[in-house]
């Protein structure tokens, strides 16, 4: 088994921290110069009510060893 140093566990923080900070900032820096188009607004309010469903739904209707549909199976779930 390999034995990972303090240094190691260093470099993994910060490349996370740099992984997971350039998805935010560019976007950011990218339109803060232009202006958004309405339309663009207007379909983004319904991402994450989209995403939220997707995960909702594989998770109450979706037997995730399988991948078939279970139906009301997981009934618990759902009414939680």
């Amino acid at each position: 088994m390999m034995q990972y140093s303090s240094m190691d566990h260093f470099i993994l923080i910060i490349c996370s921290m740099i992984a997971a900070f350039i998805p935010r900032f560019l976007p950011l820096k990218f339109f803060s110069t232009r202006k958004i188009p309405e339309w663009f607004n207007e379909w983004m309010k319904y991402v994450p009510v989209s995403l939220f469903t997707a995960l909702v739904v594989r998770d109450l209707f979706v037997n995730t060893k399988t991948y078939t549909f279970v139906g009301l199976e997981y009934m618990a779930k759902l009414l939680a």
